[in-house]
């Protein structure tokens, strides 16, 4: 028997998660789950290992947004239909990833928050909705799987930044 006591996502990779009363599971795990993901100018993604203070970033999820939240800002209202934009290729481990950047305004916001990194802005991106990035078949015994933002399961690289 399985019993879970409690269930989160992170629509933003490394920010904070949000607890679930109930979910929506979609083909590449819960919805919104890592669906968007910090990266620095060349388009490499950061966690809390790099930059501490993403952890005191709240997140919540409206009817239509994201919500990024923090003491020093106004909260970043993010639209959760894609809208179009510039496409960027960001790096997730050792996967190149087609991504949509969510514009100046989050980059000001989170570079304003988090400060730079290695001297360039930060920028928030989606995971592109016409792309796939598959798990690694290695841990899923013949059956297949794609992921957003979230660790792929392969071997991670800490970047050397």
């Amino acid at each position: 028997m399985i019993t879970i006591s409690s269930l989160h996502i992170y629509p933003v990779k490394s920010l904070q998660g949000i607890a679930l009363q109930h979910a929506t599971l979609t083909t590449q795990g819960l919805a919104f789950d890592r669906q968007w993901m910090v990266v620095d100018a060349d388009g490499h993604f950061l966690t809390q290992r790099q930059l501490p203070n993403m952890a005191q970033i709240r997140v919540d999820l409206t009817a239509d947004a994201l919500v990024l939240s923090h003491a020093t800002q106004p909260p970043l209202s993010i639209a959760l239909q894609p809208k179009p934009a510039e496409r960027v290729e960001v790096v997730v481990w050792r996967d190149h990833c087609p991504a949509d950047h969510e514009g100046d305004v989050a980059s000001q916001w989170l570079t304003q928050v988090l400060g730079q990194w290695h001297g360039g802005d930060l920028r928030l991106v989606r995971f592109a909705d016409d792309f796939t990035r598959p798990v690694d078949p290695n841990y899923m015994n013949g059956d297949p799987a794609d992921t957003a933002f979230s660790d792929g399961y392969d071997t991670p690289h800490i970047l050397d930044h």
